[in-house]
């Protein structure tokens, strides 16, 4: 067996792993919190992406304050999206909320489209470096990559345990009835979790460019690996999110290697299956 190959694979998995555990995180979140599907998640990662890219190249911003910026605009629009998509819906009728936000997805796609063209972007990452560990090339945007997703994983976990506003969002993820009858503004809860939510989103569209080019569909593939992580994982839960999301990276690296590229994406589905019929609530069941 070729070990530097083996390698090679393992550090892809935990790369691209990083990326599908904070992409499935705002799904979570969405879920756990909100109960909703929120199907256009994947244009909010491509914003982040594509505002980046924008910023640094009409712009002229350097990488790090557009990152932030960027963050932040796709956190104020994703209040934007909660008004417009989530709150006149989400309480009288849920399958209303997946059809709205199937709605947002396809105008931002088509409007990308039409800002952007539908060419695939590169961004140039402040520290292009390529370190040689044992014969394996690790770059170090990957590095960065999977840094910023346990920062933002540790973090979240901080807010909700630790945070007034986290313990609320908790608690409306409990019983949002017998929340608002002990004084939480449910409908502010559910503000701050799409905004929450649509920031994580962005930064994994940033950091993601480490990796893959961009383009306005290309959330749209990786939502349904978001829904596999979750689904997996546990609706709603973060460690699942967390555990699925890098087992299913490192996995899907090494059968795209070994087996076969084409029907990797076949396998991980597979998988999911596999699990609904063994264990339906996911691997880590509840929240």
């Amino acid at each position: 067996m070729d070990w530097a190959t083996l390698g090679q694979m393992l550090w892809c998995g935990i790369e691209r792993g990083a990326i599908y555990i904070l992409f499935a995180l705002g799904l979570t979140l969405c879920f756990g919190v909100m109960r909703i599907v929120n199907m256009a998640h994947g244009e909010l990662f491509m914003l982040g992406a594509m505002g980046v890219y924008s910023l640094m190249t009409y712009f002229g911003m350097s990488f790090f304050p557009a990152m932030l910026l960027c963050i932040a605009l796709v956190a104020i629009l994703g209040i934007a999206f909660n008004r417009v998509a989530v709150e006149p819906f989400v309480i009288r009728n849920p399958l209303a909320v997946l059809l709205s936000t199937i709605a947002v997805s396809f105008v931002l796609v088509q409007g990308g489209n039409a800002f952007w063209g539908a060419i695939p972007r590169t961004l140039e990452f402040p520290f292009p470096q390529v370190l040689n560990v044992a014969s394996v090339s690790v770059s170090a945007k990957g590095i960065a990559a999977v840094i910023v997703s346990a920062i933002t994983v540790f973090t979240v976990y901080l807010f909700l345990t630790k945070a007034k506003m986290g313990k609320a969002m908790r608690a409306t993820s409990e019983n949002a009835i017998g929340s608002t009858l002990v004084g939480i503004n449910v409908k502010r809860i559910y503000v701050y979790t799409m905004m929450v939510a649509s920031a994580i989103a962005a930064t994994a569209g940033i950091f993601a460019m480490s990796s893959v080019t961009a383009s306005p569909s290309m959330g749209q593939g990786l939502l349904i690996i978001g829904f596999v992580v979750v689904i997996v994982g546990g609706m709603g839960n973060i460690m699942g999110c967390i555990v699925v999301g890098l087992t299913l990276g490192i996995v899907e690296a090494i059968f795209g290697q070994y087996v076969s590229m084409i029907f990797r994406q076949a396998f991980l589905y597979g998988i999911m299956v596999v699990v609904l019929l063994v264990k339906p609530q996911g691997l880590f069941g509840g929240r």
